[in-house]
């Protein structure tokens, strides 16, 4: 097994038993990591109260070093918005015209 797409190994495991999968999963599987990648965000989210700048940090830089930067009053904001960067000129670039104003607008898609 090894991690693809972002999520560590390690990280992957303590997540396996809340997607529902066994504990012989494949991580080189694209719905396998889909599903871990999907609880992951969703369990950050409620973690940092629905605040996406927070949680999008916390995907890629962990829980911890986002709670050391609020601690001292600062928001993780350099990869959030690269993240929502992104994700806009994707949206773009596949002719949608509706695009999300905010990272609140992204979080609240189901």
């Amino acid at each position: 097994m090894f991690a693809a797409g972002g999520l560590r190994t390690v990280t992957a495991k303590w997540l396996a038993p809340q997607a529902g999968l066994p504990a012989n999963f494949d991580l080189r599987e694209p719905a396998v990591n889909i599903r871990l990648g999907a609880t992951y965000l969703a369990r950050l989210r409620t973690t940092f109260h629905h605040k996406g700048n927070r949680y999008i940090a916390a995907y890629n830089m962990g829980i911890k070093n986002v709670c050391r930067l609020l601690k001292v009053k600062t928001e993780p904001n350099v990869y959030p918005a690269r993240v929502l960067g992104n994700y806009s000129q994707i949206y773009l670039a596949v002719g949608s015209k509706v695009i999300p104003v905010a990272s609140r607008d992204l979080a609240s898609v189901k």
